[in-house]
């Protein structure tokens, strides 16, 4: 890890991908299920080289192992679980929390949409926020597979270890023990309940750009949330007052006008470090009972660093945006594990009765080579479980303002400026040229690209000219308007002025194909639609597509 870290720090990805490579990566078909914390270290890596492709695989790779660990039977998960009794935590497959596998899908959707994947981006920003919905039960059936295993190992040891455990586990002196030297899970500070507030904030923010239909309330539902765990933060409650007032009708995206969110992840998220204590077991001598403190060894999180610098956004104009914090990973950690400490303690305490009672009974039937080798056993095996995803940020920054008419922003910070960022095109405007039909069938190829025109408008990222066509302007009122200039009989403040109308940055074209065939005793009709999408810019096409739709009949029909 610490390779990983000091080339992940440094900014040099691919000696961080490289730290991480899992041997079996390299031939044969990869154990996902081993692992998982190396291939989410990779992804990440890979993401912020500019590779998503690459980023993507992997985190599905990952995905796939989370998945296997999530599918094990009971009879594998009791296994796994009296395996970390009887040593530690460590021993099991890595299962990441439940923040890093939201965090998974929601890196995820950004890498989609480095590559312009919008449907498949959109899949995994509502994965991740189902995963957040069903976080309480996952954390319920984490402490219930806690306590199948400890019935399993009482039916084992004949209850002795079940009594010992459970009345250690119930014992108040054990929970005040733990309080002083580790903290009280109920002191934390912790979100109200468990949310990875960038995650759904992206979530949000998705929706309140796209265009369709119910995405509004979607966003209106994530973005209101989000604001609800921090509401001290303005930004956030801008963002939610805006989707409420979208989806109500109060305004639209289109009066909103262009506007420019930068979301900022700032340091390094907090590590797993080893706490040892010394806590009160109830355990049995004979037939009696009596206390005797044993040492239990919990991960406890520890923050890293942050960025001391605070980050600027300054356009040509010279007026600055500053990120605001909205997020911290520490607080989303704390929050997982308040929820899942219930569980850990259970193990680890299970695990240290387990050992005592075995040091004991060593030390009755072999005096003090029994005890000293059970002792140093022991000490070998109390360890916590300290792996964690450790490409995680510190916390998470916002700023939203109105798209700069430049496109441009420089970055800087007070020791000077960190680089200039040029900012996605605002909406582009499409104009529609021929679409040629070729066919022996009447196509009504104006419906046909008014469905295209409605989609596209609706998108909230392309709107269509009207002023300009292969055939003339498709509203000749554009023109029209605009002979009124010198008219003394219209007041000329509502006149349009001269340079006004936007011309075109995208121009689609196609054309309809029809080819008959004969397949055995039928007849086949296939159409080919096919649609080129061009850069006015420069004459490239940008996208082409080509959709088939295939007929058959008998020979007694016709082709058209």
């Amino acid at each position: 890890m610490e390779a990983f870290n000091t080339s992940y720090v440094a900014g040099d990805y691919q000696a961080a991908i490289e730290a991480m490579a899992p041997s079996s990566l390299m031939p044969g078909e990869p154990d996902k299920e081993e692992q998982v914390l190396e291939l989410l270290h990779q992804a990440e890596a890979y993401r912020l080289a500019g590779e998503p492709q690459m980023a993507i695989d992997l985190y599905d790779q990952a995905e796939a192992g989370m998945k296997l660990n999530d599918t094990d039977n009971l009879a594998e998960k009791g296994a796994e679980n009296a395996l970390a009794v009887l040593v530690n935590d460590a021993q099991r497959d890595y299962r990441p929390m439940l923040a890093e596998a939201v965090l998974v899908n929601t890196y995820k959707g950004l890498a989609f949409l480095q590559l312009g994947n919008d449907a498949s981006a959109r899949v995994e920003f509502n994965r991740a926020d189902d995963r957040t919905r069903r976080a309480v039960a996952a954390f319920a059936e984490e402490i219930a597979e806690q306590k199948a295993a400890l019935k399993e190992q009482a039916e084992a040891d004949a209850n002795r270890e079940q009594q010992a455990i459970q009345q250690s586990l119930d014992s108040d002196a054990l929970h005040e023990s733990v309080a002083q030297q580790y903290g009280a899970p109920s002191q934390w500070g912790v979100y109200p309940e468990f949310i990875v507030p960038s995650a759904t904030y992206l979530h949000g923010l998705y929706f309140l750009a796209s265009g369709e239909s119910g995405d509004i309330d979607r966003a209106a539902t994530s973005l209101s949330r989000v604001a609800a765990m921090s509401p001290e933060s303005e930004p956030l409650a801008a963002d939610a007052e805006l989707a409420q007032a979208i989806g109500s009708g109060e305004t639209s995206r289109e009066r909103m006008g262009q506007r420019v969110w930068v979301v900022y992840e700032n340091g390094l998220g907090p590590v797993a470090e080893e706490k040892r204590l010394d806590v009160p077991l109830l355990l049995f001598h004979g037939n009696t009972q009596a206390p005797a403190y044993t040492g239990i060894a919990l991960p406890d999180y520890a923050d890293r660093h942050a960025v001391g610098d605070a980050l600027s956004l300054v356009d040509a104009q010279g007026q600055r945006y500053a990120p605001e914090t909205f997020a911290s990973m520490g607080k989303v950690v704390q929050t997982e594990m308040q929820s899942r400490f219930p569980a850990i303690l259970g193990r680890s305490v299970a695990s240290a009765v387990v050992k005592a009672l075995m040091q004991n009974e060593a030390t009755e039937r072999l005096g003090v080579a029994g005890q000293l080798g059970s002792a140093v056993l022991t000490a070998m095996t109390t360890q916590a479980d300290l792996r964690s995803w450790q490409a995680t940020p510190d916390h998470w920054e916002v700023a939203r303002f109105a798209r700069p008419a430049s496109g441009e922003l420089t970055l800087e910070t007070p020791s000077g400026p960190l680089g200039d960022l040029n900012l996605p095109g605002g909406r582009y405007v499409l104009v529609v040229s021929r679409i040629v039909n070729d066919t022996m069938q009447r196509l009504d190829t104006d419906q046909l690209v008014k469905k295209i025109r409605v989609q596209l408008l609706r998108s909230g990222r392309v709107v269509t000219t009207t002023a300009v066509g292969i055939d003339g302007p498709e509203d000749e009122m554009n023109q029209l308007t605009r002979t009124l200039r010198d008219s003394e009989e219209f007041d000329q403040r509502g006149v349009e002025k001269k340079g006004t109308l936007q011309a075109p940055d995208l121009s689609l074209s196609g054309k309809i194909l029809q080819r008959n065939r004969r397949v055995a005793d039928e007849q086949q009709v296939e159409y080919y639609m096919q649609l080129t999408l061009t850069d006015l810019s420069s004459g490239l096409a940008l996208w082409e597509n080509e959709t088939q739709v295939i007929k058959r009949g008998s020979d007694a029909s016709v082709a058209w």
